[in-house]
């Protein structure tokens, strides 16, 4: 599993290696709100899951809108707002969806909790 996860990040890496951080950081942030999900009572889990939708559509949202959100305003208001400059990491929307689907079955009590190895591997398999 510790190979295939590496293996995994190594691959994911050769395109850009800057990317490897938004990767961890939506993995590490998505197994904390899938473990919230886990243990948390019904009264509160609903919560918990539009915080995780949240961060993951506007994670989404920032990298793959921003600037046409940025261009829209322009049009709109005349205001000179230069584009950010902002590089779509690969698979960005395959990842994130996959850790949604995870999530929701999860606030659904149709998941399975995972170690923090296994969940990362079946995010990180892109394969699959």
């Amino acid at each position: 599993m510790v190979w295939l996860g590496i293996m995994a990040v190594v691959f994911y890496g050769a395109w850009n290696p800057r990317d490897i951080v938004v990767l961890a950081v939506s993995v590490g942030v998505n197994f904390t709100f899938a473990n919230l999900l886990a243990i948390s009572p019904r009264s509160r889990d609903r919560w918990v899951l539009a915080a995780a939708m949240a961060f993951n559509l506007g994670l989404l949202g920032y990298f793959k809108y921003w600037n046409f959100l940025i261009e829209n305003v322009n049009a709109i208001t005349g205001a000179g707002v230069g584009h950010a400059d902002i590089v779509l990491p690969l698979a960005i929307s395959f990842f994130t969806f996959t850790q949604v689907a995870i999530l929701i079955d999860l606030w659904r009590d149709k998941g399975t909790r995972y170690t923090f190895l296994e969940y990362a591997n079946f995010v990180l398999f892109f394969p699959h």
